[in-house]
């Protein structure tokens, strides 16, 4: 991958050995080693094998292909190590760069939730649900 690496600690049997939840990682840009951001997968349900996937990027990092490249390395992280059959995740409507993240790396618009979220100087705002399974990420 291009410049982003995140940072991974212990393997699949571990996590679910200790029924953990959810894992986090830095996103970190390698040529300086600066951390540009985290991400993660929340409410890990191993007997159904899916997980909720979040990112977070410092705005002076946005538009640089991070977010991008680090939902990727998540996906074969949660895919191949985890053996994980879907991820999933809400994203506020006006949040075009993250639907645009998202539709890269092949997640599907499944639901949207009405006037779910109030975001200052939006208001309240749609919730939109995406999700992308192994064999759509496989393709």
């Amino acid at each position: 991958m291009r410049c982003v690496r995140g940072i991974i600690s212990a393997p699949h049997s571990v996590y679910r050995k200790n029924k953990n939840t959810s894992i986090s990682f830095a996103i970190v840009e390698n040529s300086e080693g600066e951390l540009v951001g985290f991400s993660g997968l929340e409410a890990i349900h191993w007997q159904a094998r899916n997980a909720f996937v979040w990112y977070f990027l410092g705005k002076e990092h946005w538009e640089k292909g991070y977010a991008t490249e680090a939902l990727a390395l998540m996906c074969r992280f949660a895919f191949e190590n985890m053996n994980l059959i879907k991820l999933h995740t809400i994203v506020y409507e006006p949040n075009k760069a993250s639907i645009r993240v998202l539709e890269k790396n092949g997640f599907k618009l499944v639901g949207r939730f009405r006037k779910h979220f109030y975001i200052p100087g939006h208001g309240y705002v749609d919730g939109l649900a995406y999700e992308l399974l192994r064999e759509e990420w496989q393709e």
